[in-house]
């Protein structure tokens, strides 16, 4: 939520902040002002007791308030996430066959712009995400090694090392993740379920560095050693601001 007055910073009273000095909001009221897009700022209508209709300024909602550490100390990066790029100006959420489209584009355009200005004050940078711009194969394998990583496999921690050890050197041999898992089963009795599991796990926590980006990751097809590092290409995303 987007204080609509003056508060304190994000990281105010963090435990890791220190005694860094943090500028403080000025709240979406002051920026909007300043900005003369105050007719677009968000109202809570009331009625009072004698039934007069009054109004209260409300608040916008952002997306992810990303909280980093660096060499430096922790900051926080601001994500604004839609489905298409288009989505920043042309809203697609709340639109009906009545709404002024006109009206609602010049709306969610002032948010952004506003949002944007009540951060960076506070030296938080904002980066917009659209999701049809990401590759499609690197959404699809880690969503595949998300889902997977949420389960348990209950694995001491030398079984599991057993497994990646095995996945590892079938990677440079250009195996399947089957054919690698199925000699483990036999070799240490580790089923192959749990070692799915191990699996997603390793790719998330990259100590298996599979390919992401140029194919879909199957199973039984050969294990593709990793070409680019997903953390060096949107590197960008999460820097702190300069």
């Amino acid at each position: 939520m987007l204080p609509n007055v003056p508060a304190a910073h994000p990281l105010e009273g963090h435990p890791l902040a220190g005694p860094i000095e943090l500028k403080r909001f000025r709240g979406t009221l002051a920026v909007a002002a300043d900005l003369h897009h105050m007719h677009f700022h968000p109202v809570v209508p009331w009625t009072t007791e004698d039934k007069e209709k009054r109004e209260t300024p409300g608040c916008w909602i952002g997306d992810f308030l990303v909280f980093l550490k660096d060499e430096r100390g922790i900051y926080c990066v601001n994500f604004n996430v839609k489905q298409s790029r288009g989505e920043f100006t042309v809203p697609a959420v709340g639109v009906t066959v009545k709404t002024n489209m006109r009206r609602a584009t010049a709306r969610e355009t002032v948010r952004h712009e506003v949002e944007k200005q009540v951060y960076a004050e506070v030296g938080i940078r904002t980066i917009e995400v659209a999701a049809d711009e990401l590759p499609s194969i690197l959404v699809a394998n880690l969503r595949w090694a998300q889902s997977w990583q949420r389960r348990k496999h209950g694995l001491s921690t030398a079984q599991q090392q057993i497994v990646l050890d095995a996945l590892n050197d079938g990677l440079d041999r250009y195996e399947s993740a089957l054919d690698v898992m199925n000699g483990v089963e036999v070799s240490h009795g580790i089923d192959l379920y749990r070692q799915k599991i191990v699996l997603a796990h390793g790719v998330m926590a990259r100590k298996v560095r599979l390919d992401l980006f140029e194919c879909h990751f199957f199973i039984d097809k050969p294990m593709l050693p990793e070409q680019q590092d997903v953390l060096k290409v949107f590197a960008d995303w999460f820097r702190r601001p300069t």
